[in-house]
This record gives C-alpha cells, structure tokens and sequence, in this order.
C-alpha cells in the first residue's frame, strides 16, 4: 500500500459526496422497474419481476498530516466511508427488500528519523464492510438473509538503515488480521434443537424461516530482510547486489452452520414431476488450514560498458496442511 505522509507542514482535506433517487425535486428519481418475463422464466404463478434499484448512496471522509517534532516524526491519518443503500427486486412490489452496504476504510501513518541513517515507518490501515441484507432477493426473503462484517486490518512496521554510501539494510514486519461474519437474521429462530423446526426449503426454491450463519478467519504474518550492496570490479564494471529473505505464514478456518444442529428439512421439492420430502444433515465444520511460504534469493545486476548483465539465485518452499478437528 502507498499512502500519504506527513510533513513538516500541516495539511489536511474533507470530502462530501451524494446521489440521491429524489434530488432535484424528484425530477431525475429512479423509477423502480418491472420485467414481465415469459411464463418459463418466472416462478409458478409469478406475473412480474420488480428489478434492484439505487435508493441513495453517500461517500465521504477526511485526511491529515503533520509534524509531531518537526524533522524527526510525523504522522498522517485518513477517514473514509461509502454509505450505498439498494432495494433488491422480487416478485411484486410489496416483495422489494432492502440491501445496504457500508464501507468504512482507516489508515494511519508514521515516519520517524531516529538517526540521520535510520529511518523507521509503523502503518495501519483498516477497511471493514458492513452489509444489511447480503443475498436479499426473489428466493432469498428478508429473514434468510445476512448481516455481514467484514473488517480487515493490515499492520506493518518497516526500518532502513545506510551503513555506508555503499550499503543499506531493511527488514519489515507486516500482519494481515483477515476474514469475515455472515449472520443469517433469523439464525436465533432454531436455537440449539436437534431438526430444524420448519422447512427451510419450501417446493418453490425459495428458502424460508432460516438460513446457515458462520464466519471465516484468514489471519497472516511475514517476515522480510533484504539489502543491496555496490561495489566495482576493475576500472569499467559495477555491481549492484541485491539479497534478501522471506517467511509468511497463512492460516485459514470457516465453520459454517445451519439452525437445528445442521439438519434441516427441504419440503416437497420438485425434481421433474415426483415431489419428495428430504431431511439433510450436514458436518458443519473444517479444518485449519496452515500454509507457509519461505524464500531467499542473491541477484547481481552488472553493468560494464554497453552491457547489462542480471544473475542470480533464489530459492522457493511452499508447504501446507489440513489440521486435525473434532465435531
């Protein structure tokens, strides 16, 4: 990520934007659209479709910079935030449903001249999503849908150092705090009873009551160390060495689970003319799954005359495994 940075001047901006489906008097509003569709697109009995639409969307934030000792430390940080609100179609007008989405995106910033030839960065960035009614639409009503969280941190810390004109080391940490939620709005509804209640599946495709609620992680860790070395080889040949080395690590789990235990009831679904009743038990759960890169490479770029010449060596393992669990 490249961002701003703060200097030894404060500076600083703000923004504000909206669209809006009723401005100008209603002049320009949105109409909510409807689709009539031949009898074997639409569902049994359906006449018409209502189409999504926008309802308002508003965009805005702020960033700043500056000093906190002047030629030594400064900081700079931002704000920002999209607010986007739809209404999802369905098969009549009373079925639009309500699909709202907020973004919301930090980040904040450190320079530090610790010496005159060390320099150290610290950043944070945080981007997290906010969704109401995730999935909302003809065969998924307001109550299966979801409530999404999404928020993502990215930490880094990063430190230079010039050994001499011909030298300079950096090495860096940075974490990846990943993942999300999905929370069905009507997950509470089933409790901890071993079958679901009601039909979550009803003949028409259209699921009902509930739907399956969980979250995933994606957490990850690096590690870097790399630096570049110049130096000559007889009076018309330079080099400039470059080395370094790497290790990131990567850890992933997303347990997802239907109300009732994860056993549920698809009533009377259709499959060609015969209509069953169906009872599905799922596991409901997955492993940790742990991956880890590690790399180090050597390259010379040398120069002499006309000639540019890049060799070098580097060295890749990649490795990962399905961590044992119990349900």
């Amino acid at each position: 990520l490249v961002t701003k940075r703060g200097t030894n001047e404060f500076r600083g901006s703000a923004r504000f934007y909206r669209t809006d489906d009723s401005f100008f008097g209603g002049f320009m509003e949105q109409e909510i659209p409807v689709f009539v569709q031949p009898d074997d697109i639409l569902a049994p009995e359906q006449e018409s479709f209502v189409g999504n639409s926008i309802n308002q969307i508003n965009e805005y934030g702020f960033e700043a910079g500056g000093p906190v000792v002047r030629d030594r430390l400064w900081f700079w940080g931002a704000f920002g935030t999209n607010d986007i609100r739809n209404r999802t179609g369905g098969d009549f007008f009373e079925d639009v449903q309500n699909d709202d989405t907020v973004l919301e995106n930090s980040a904040f910033k450190l320079n530090w001249q610790i010496v005159e030839p060390n320099s150290f960065v610290a950043s944070w960035n945080n981007g997290d999503k906010k969704k109401f009614g995730r999935d909302a639409g003809p065969t998924r009503p307001q109550p299966t849908t979801w409530n999404q969280r999404g928020p993502t941190a990215i930490y880094k810390f990063e430190d230079t150092h010039i050994l001499n004109s011909a030298f300079f080391l950096t090495g860096n940490y940075s974490k990846v705090d990943g993942g999300f939620s999905l929370s069905c709005l009507a997950c509470q509804a089933a409790g901890s009873l071993a079958v679901a209640p009601e039909t979550l599946w009803d003949a028409n495709g259209v699921w009902q009551n509930s739907f399956q609620d969980g979250r995933s992680s994606r957490p990850s860790d690096e590690w870097k160390l790399s630096g570049s070395y110049f130096f000559n080889t007889g009076a018309s040949s330079s080099h400039e060495l470059k080395f370094g080395a790497r290790l990131r690590q990567f850890d992933a789990q997303s347990p997802f689970h239907w109300p009732g235990r994860d056993v549920f009831h698809v009533d009377q679904a259709l499959v060609g003319t015969e209509p069953f009743g169906l009872v599905v038990e799922l596991r409901g759960e997955n492993p940790l799954i742990t991956q880890s890169y590690s790399s180090a490479w050597v390259l010379d770029n040398l120069t002499f005359g006309k000639w540019t010449i890049n060799a070098g060596l580097r060295y890749d393992l990649q490795d990962g495994s399905n961590e044992p669990f119990e349900i």
